[in-house]
């Protein structure tokens, strides 16, 4: 909505490729060489905002730009890979938030956090899910709450 020409709308439909800011997960393709240049997947990006974070990256330290091919189409078995529950909900804001901070920096992460804040107060008293949202972001919405560190590795013999 910000910046229109270099991110048109997810809901307009394509037919030309497009310069876009990242592509789903589930179809993004990369040359081996530029995803091992920019280190692969960020290993605290746990569940969300993977293609995101690594679209940023490729854009940003290898000059390259990401594009929509509207012309080729896939099937996506399923259309998704978790169920919808407030934890997997949760973990897509700790992702958001986390990349929003990482890529775009302290002060767009402060207008983020800031726009976000108001948003879920105001919705807060009329649904449970977005008082959830509105007392993640009151602690302050940090990895520490991604599944990713609630794992449980066995050992071999368990």
């Amino acid at each position: 909505m910000l910046n229109p020409g270099k991110y048109p709308s997810r809901k307009k439909p394509f037919s030309s490729p497009s310069r876009v800011g990242a592509v789903p997960g589930s179809f993004f393709i990369c040359r081996a060489a530029d995803f091992d240049e920019v280190g692969g997947f960020d290993t605290n990006l746990f569940l969300y905002y993977e293609e995101k974070d690594l679209a940023y990256r490729i854009e940003k330290d290898l000059r390259k730009e990401i594009y929509s091919l509207p012309q080729t189409t896939y099937v996506h078995l399923k259309g998704k890979s978790t169920s919808s529950s407030y934890v997997t909900k949760k973990e897509l804001k700790i992702s958001q938030f986390y990349s929003v901070r990482k890529n775009l920096g302290t002060l767009s992460y402060l207008v983020f956090y800031i726009l976000n804040f108001v948003k879920f107060a105001l919705k807060a008293p009329f649904s449970s899910k977005n008082r959830k949202h509105f007392l993640l972001l009151l602690g302050g919405v940090s990895l520490t709450g991604s599944l990713k560190h609630q794992q449980k590795l066995l050992h071999p013999s368990e």
